[in-house]
């Protein structure tokens, strides 16, 4: 592949070895990604996939009509992919997100609510990268936002489609993948690197690439509180 960035949209046709397994990817049932990531890992490494289930309504929601799969490599290492493939409603209260993410052994996929995307993105803005593109695709997702809560499936297919949106300029503007490991809640490097899966806890913190610069600021706030304090 000769560069970087590129974007799929459900397509297979490609010379590149490194994009032959997006093919069997693409034939996966929705059905496994309804499982716990261990048991979609086990699921893929086995090839046990043969045996279509029944969708039930409550659990697998309703299919994102406007989605797309985007990929991309990091430094000719690929592919990495993104796309929410489902939405559904919980307890009519709700809703919550299928993010489906492609490292390149395998897909994973888990449910996520709109509290844990916006917590990421909000991340973005006290980062010093520049993430024009994911803010203002989250700028977007605010504008069309309802101020009170609404599950009306119109609005929540509009909803997913902006949330992918972001999602994807996070990808594009990523320098690692790894930024999504904290909104999964796996380690995604740690699958792509040791064929295994490694769980951490809701709030840890797995921004890698930012980590130099956290500990700047870090650095910068002991040093403006010593400042402050010698007053």
């Amino acid at each position: 592949m000769s560069s970087d960035w590129k974007v799929s949209y459900r397509s297979t046709d490609s010379d590149d070895d490194r994009f032959a397994d997006l093919a069997r990817i693409n034939t996966l049932p929705d059905w496994v990604y309804l499982e716990t990531i261990s048991r979609q890992i086990e699921i893929q490494k086995t090839n046990n996939f043969s045996n279509e289930k029944v969708l039930s309504p409550t659990s697998s929601g309703h299919k994102n009509e406007y989605s797309t799969f985007a990929i991309r490599s990091y430094d000719n290492d690929g592919p990495y992919g993104i796309s929410i493939i489902r939405f559904r409603i919980i307890k009519n209260q709700y809703a919550e997100y299928l993010i489906k993410l492609k490292v390149p052994k395998m897909c994973i996929a888990a449910w996520k609510r709109y509290s844990k995307i916006k917590k990421m993105a909000h991340s973005l803005f006290y980062s010093p990268r520049n993430w024009r593109n994911s803010i203002d695709s989250w700028k977007c997702v605010q504008r069309n936002k309802n101020f009170t809560r609404n599950i009306k499936l119109d609005y929540l297919q509009i909803k997913a489609f902006l949330l992918e949106r972001f999602l994807q300029d996070v990808l594009y503007e990523s320098i690692s993948f790894n930024i999504f490991s904290n909104l999964i809640g796996v380690d995604l490097l740690y699958i792509t690197n040791n064929d295994k899966t490694l769980f951490f806890k809701e709030d840890d913190i797995f921004f890698k690439e930012d980590e130099i610069y956290d500990n700047i600021f870090i650095n910068c706030f002991v040093a403006l509180f010593a400042i402050l304090a010698s007053y």
